[in-house]
């Protein structure tokens, strides 16, 4: 019975966020669009640089 109660407790926070967590801005990432959450708590998401590297940036839309 213990069982079913460990999948329950998470720790989510009740959060529906589905994404990568403590990310650093400028690192790189993938798939260009994914979105993240900064160490900070920031929105981030991947972009696609000028370079063609696809790096992490400030979501705006989002916060």
């Amino acid at each position: 019975m213990a069982e079913e109660q460990e999948d329950d407790g998470g720790g989510t926070g009740g959060q529906d966020f589905v994404g990568q967590v403590g990310i650093q801005f400028g690192y790189a990432c993938s798939p260009v669009g994914a979105l993240g959450v900064a160490k900070d708590g920031r929105p981030a998401k991947c972009f696609m640089g000028k370079d063609g590297r696809a790096r992490w940036g400030y979501d705006s839309n989002r916060g």
